[in-house]
């Protein structure tokens, strides 16, 4: 690969080790937290509600994270339009594959239960293209990846500008706040574009600001500075400490910036001044492992859930299924699952597509430069 080709692919960079361990805690918390609510016995329901009440937050980690990692992965690439539309192609391929497979099971799940209609496929369908269906998609957890293909767009923008990308970043959130300060209704504004409208109304959403702060802290930790390790320790307790303040003790309980955003800003922030102060958090293999497949998790955890559940509610065993004993049987089936998506689909088919797809996208730029002008 040339010189060239290398500044508008997104540089392969090591794992940073507390990136990949918020990854299984976050897949881990709202996986429990959506499995709660099966659980009947008050007992065994106040365990669960000590830790997972607020599960969902770790869809604000997921943001704070996807967002660091953009800037981490894509620091040193050269802007302009090739650059972007590569960087769309690779952010692409690693999701749209797996999400499919997962939206097809849940809607196998939906023919079991003859709830299959017409209106149900075309909800499906609008699903795969990341169109934001209300009241929500065909598969539960598709809104938050609408939102971070709406945050993949506007950070090829920042690519395509390339020196203007930080000054787009910061207007941005400056628009944000304006938005969200004042009465200007964006929604209405948005709703005169019939066709993309509510591609348009998901700008102003509280949980797109979270992947434009990771992505600060993302710069923030490339920067060549050194953290005095007492004192990275130091700030390092501090926000980790109301991270887990908020997780447990849930004020402001909602998603986006002004809800559990604050936690996970807090926590990313944290460990990554940790991390660049030379005291930074190595988490067991185990750990590394369960973020590997973190996103196999988060797509296949439900519709596994529902459809083992379902089979042994028909064979008699309701009253089984009902506590945190099977919560834990069903998580070990999920983990088993989940390697193997992440080994088929993630590993090897998503990789494979991101390669064609990356280098016929280069060739066809590579060509149509080298390409001979002829004068009139």
């Amino acid at each position: 690969m040339t010189k060239t080709m290398n500044k508008t692919v997104p540089e392969v960079k090591g794992q940073i080790f507390f990136i990949q361990a918020l990854r299984a805690i976050a897949a881990g918390i709202v996986l429990l937290w959506h499995f709660k609510p099966t659980v009947t016995d008050e007992f065994e329901l106040s365990l669960l509600n000590l830790f997972f009440a607020n599960g969902f937050a770790g869809v604000d980690i997921f943001f704070v994270i996807s967002g660091f990692i953009m800037v981490y992965s894509t620091d040193s690439l050269q802007g302009g339009k090739l650059s972007a539309v590569v960087f769309l192609a690779k952010r692409f391929t690693p999701i749209w594959p797996l999400y499919a497979f997962g939206t097809i099971l849940y809607v196998l799940f939906l023919l079991t239960l003859d709830w299959l209609t017409i209106e149900e496929l075309k909800r499906a369908a609008l699903s795969l293209l990341f169109y934001p269906v209300l009241p929500h998609p065909t598969l539960d957890v598709g809104w938050t990846l609408n939102l971070e293909i709406f945050f993949y767009l506007l950070f090829s923008l920042c690519l395509l500008t390339n020196r203007f990308r930080w000054t787009i970043i910061f207007f941005y959130i400056v628009i944000f706040f304006l938005i969200k300060s004042n009465t200007i209704d964006y929604l209405e504004i948005a709703s005169k574009a019939p066709v993309f409208s509510l591609y348009i109304q998901q700008a102003p959403h509280p949980c797109v600001l979270e992947f434009f702060l990771g992505a600060i802290i993302g710069k923030l930790f490339l920067l060549n500075i050194s953290i005095p390790k007492h004192l990275g320790l130091s700030l390092t307790a501090i926000l980790v400490s109301f991270s887990i303040w908020q997780y447990l003790s849930g004020f402001a309980g909602r998603p986006g910036i002004f809800g559990f955003g604050l936690g996970a800003i807090a926590l990313v922030l944290g460990l990554a001044i940790a991390e660049k102060s030379g005291a930074g958090w190595k988490p067991n293999s185990i750990l590394m492992w369960l973020g590997n497949i973190s996103f196999s998790i988060y797509i296949t955890h439900t519709v596994i859930g529902l459809s083992i559940t379902r089979v042994l509610n028909n064979y008699g065993m309701s009253s089984y299924t009902n506590n945190i004993g099977y919560i834990i049987f069903l998580i070990f089936i999920i983990l088993v699952f989940s390697f193997l998506t992440y080994e088929l689909i993630e590993k090897r088919l998503s990789a494979k597509l991101s390669n064609i797809l990356t280098n016929t996208i280069i060739s066809r730029s590579s060509k149509k430069a080298s390409s001979p002008k002829h004068c009139v």
